[in-house]
């Protein structure tokens, strides 16, 4: 059986023209977009309040008013400081859900890496993590969240590296709203 050139010439351009799978954003975020190492300088840094005998100190605050200042153990402080590692990005399983970008910022002699959530339905809405151009060490990690628990509405994580952290709360309270901020220091003189 012979078959004719123009048939040919049309199968071949059938075949050629099918469309070819879509290659989601999420897809090309999760090969392309590098993740700073952010939980495993955050997990080095709570060892280190763990084994290092420092005097940690809490500061509470709600609607700008001290609610309580004392020191705490480090069993408190490693579980309010383990909220920065709750819902990582830096997950495999979360690369694809985040885009990134890296800027190098002379003023501060540092390097921020910034993810931004491509999802509003995500918990973590942004991420910043701040490194040292001269070392590459962590100098501050920003964190802000949404929805994390019934009561917390709105969530924003500070950790300055070797020295403290923050964590600024919107929380719902007996149907009502309370901004409450949280500063725990262990090395910052």
């Amino acid at each position: 059986m012979k078959v004719s050139p123009l048939i040919m010439v049309i199968w071949l351009y059938c075949c050629s023209c099918t469309q070819r799978p879509h290659i989601s954003e999420q897809k090309m975020n999760a090969d392309t977009t590098a993740f700073f190492p952010v939980n495993d300088y955050l997990r080095a840094e709570i060892a280190d309040i763990q084994q290092t005998p420092y005097l940690i100190r809490c500061v509470i605050m709600e609607n700008n008013r001290l609610v309580d200042s004392l020191p705490i153990s480090k069993k408190v402080c490693t579980d309010w400081a383990n909220l920065f590692l709750k819902d990582s990005i830096t997950n495999v399983s979360q690369h694809a859900y985040y885009t990134g970008n890296l800027f190098h910022d002379l003023s501060t002699q540092s390097y921020t890496f910034t993810y931004n959530a491509l999802n509003d339905t995500l918990q973590v809405k942004m991420v910043n993590v701040l490194v040292s151009d001269e070392n590459n060490k962590l100098k501050s990690v920003f964190i802000a969240a949404s929805n994390t628990s019934d009561s917390v509405k709105e969530e924003k994580l500070i950790w300055t590296a070797g020295k403290s952290f923050r964590i600024n709360r919107n929380l719902i309270r007996l149907n009502k709203e309370i901004e409450q901020n949280i500063f725990v220091n262990w090395n910052d003189k």
